[in-house]
């Protein structure tokens, strides 16, 4: 759901395939806060570059549109905690890959998508810590 340009479209389009009692489940990362200064928006534009992202959605947001679509009985559980083991093992892996895939790079053996994805491994790990980013896990029925 996150590599989804217009989130509402995707809740649209999910709704119109699912028959009645059809469930949408959704584990993803979601904005829990807008940046507040220059540096967070960096690093959050950084994180969504590395990763092919077009825009996380915001929490609130993405409730409202469950909502606004038709989807009852929802349900929206804060996982960020159960997902941080999974972002501290990118971060380390990206901190002492970053540097070599940068090097790799300038000799034209990968591309700068990697390069690109390194750092977006350690920009993911600092959003969450500073509390840009939650997962959620979303449960909605038609």
């Amino acid at each position: 759901m996150c590599y989804a340009e217009d989130k509402e479209e995707f809740i649209k389009e999910a709704y119109r395939v699912l028959k009645k009692g059809g469930r949408l489940i959704i584990w993803d990362g979601f904005l829990a806060r807008k940046p507040i200064n220059k540096k967070e928006k960096e690093e959050l534009d950084i994180f969504l570059e590395g990763w092919a992202l077009p825009n996380l959605d915001g929490v609130s947001e993405f409730k409202n549109s469950l909502v606004s679509v038709g989807f009852k009985n929802i349900k929206e559980y804060d996982v960020s905690k159960e997902s941080l083991p999974s972002a501290d093992k990118i971060y380390k892996m990206s901190r002492w890959s970053y540097p070599f895939s940068i090097l790799l790079n300038k000799f034209k053996l990968i591309p700068l998508l990697l390069v690109k994805n390194n750092r977006s491994g350690i920009m993911q790990h600092r959003i969450i810590t500073n509390g840009i980013m939650e997962f959620r896990v979303y449960y909605a029925e038609k």
